[in-house]
């Protein structure tokens, strides 16, 4: 398995990405969500029927934490002002113009990696948001 680890790897750092290690696959349980940084990047980690997506961390609306907000089955709910995404996809449910950007994840070796564009990462291992580190549930 180390060999696939390695060729994801080869084939994110030729797209000008690096595949960030983010946490462990049982650090979420189904229906929670988690805030994390990988470099400068805020990245908001949900587990919806087994399956992890990757966010940005904040609203396009006003730029308000993501984590903060609620988790309701495929329903992503911003605290601040109630805007509405779908969890699977990005999508804005309210408004519908709306997108969250995403960010592809790959799990390998029960690790979850994310792919995160270089110019946004600077020497620094991931971690949980010192603002949004709580696990959200439903």
């Amino acid at each position: 398995m180390a060999g696939r680890t390695l060729e994801i790897l080869k084939v994110a750092q030729a797209r000008d990405v690096e595949a960030v290690e983010i946490c462990g696959v049982d650090q979420l349980w189904d229906g929670e969500m988690e805030c994390f940084h990988a470099g400068d990047t805020r990245i908001l980690l949900l587990k919806i029927n087994g399956q992890f997506h990757a966010y940005q961390g904040h609203c396009p609306h006003q730029g308000a934490s993501l984590a903060e907000g609620e988790l309701d089955g495929g329903l992503l709910t911003c605290a601040a002002h109630r805007w509405q995404f779908d969890a699977r996809n990005g999508q804005g449910v309210n408004p519908k113009s709306a997108r969250l950007k995403c960010f592809p994840v790959r799990v390998v070796e029960r690790k979850v990696l994310i792919e995160v564009d270089l110019g946004d990462i600077k020497d620094s291992e991931p971690q949980p948001c010192g603002n949004c580190n709580e696990r959200r549930s439903p």
